[in-house]
């Protein structure tokens, strides 16, 4: 898998600033936004960057070039004070979130960067977020965090990953490309997705949308379900999509193509 690559998905940071986490871990943190901001190829437009401790910070907010976020990070210092409310930030970007309307099948994925624990109810705004469809990882930082409370926002302990200290964060911008990759999509067939790895919820299997090589454009798939004569008539999946789409196309779709199952 490369660590960098073209894909519509919607990103957004939150990052502790509580009075635990100090000017000096900040600046790590600082550096790996700025690593990771740097070297995606994705979308920025619909990426988002969030401060919070009791209060919530947003700073980056959608519709920015890779520039302007970069100078937004720089010019950025840390609050530092009070304790910390992940739920408030969790619902609060779910907010935001849920007000772009993006496209069905589009990932929609919150990366909580937490170093200490939240003090208001992390489990209910988690779910809440999931309800939407959207996404929550958790890179827990040091040991000053809660560990059952993490994993309740993450929800699977395949999304809750650990750095031991804020000084190795910085470097974790070359791994989290790869674990962005293999979120996966739960889609209706016949339903229209852009995305990089999907599920129909019809049936336990997993495709890969065939991902774009030309800046600034996404395959849109749509995921079907007939018979195939060449199988004696056997049930199979079939994805359609658009040779020449962007992100606002439909998929008038001229050719077929079988389905590559992938099972994880």
């Amino acid at each position: 898998m490369s660590s960098t690559y073209n894909k519509y998905q919607s990103i957004n940071f939150l990052v502790d600033e509580s009075s635990s986490i100090g000017s000096t871990n900040f600046n790590y943190v600082k550096t790996f936004l700025t690593n990771y901001v740097t070297q995606t190829s994705d979308d920025t437009t619909i990426m988002s960057i969030q401060y919070y401790d009791t209060a919530y910070d947003p700073s980056v907010t959608y519709g920015n070039s890779k520039a302007s976020i970069l100078s937004a990070i720089s010019a950025k210092s840390c609050h530092c004070s009070t304790n910390g409310n992940l739920g408030n930030a969790i619902n609060t970007t779910v907010a935001k979130i849920n007000a772009l309307n993006l496209p069905n099948g589009v990932p929609k994925i919150i990366v909580a960067l937490v170093g200490s624990n939240s003090n208001d109810n992390v489990y209910f705004a988690a779910e809440y977020a999931r309800s939407f469809g959207i996404t929550i990882i958790c890179l827990a930082i040091g040991s000053g965090y809660t560990n059952s409370q993490l994993l309740q926002a993450s929800f699977t302990q395949s999304n809750l990953i650990y750095i031991t200290t804020y000084v190795q964060l910085p470097s974790f911008y070359t791994l989290l490309p790869n674990i962005l990759a293999n979120q996966y999509i739960d889609i209706a067939v016949n339903s229209a997705v852009i995305g990089n790895v999907v599920m129909s919820v019809a049936k336990p299997n997993y495709y890969r949308v065939p991902r774009s090589n030309i800046a600034n454009t996404y395959y849109l798939m749509t995921i079907t379900h007939g018979t195939d004569p060449t199988v004696n008539g056997g049930q199979v999946y079939q994805s359609h999509y658009d040779p020449f789409p962007d992100q606002y196309s439909d998929c008038n779709c001229s050719v077929t193509y079988r389905t590559s199952i992938y099972t994880f």
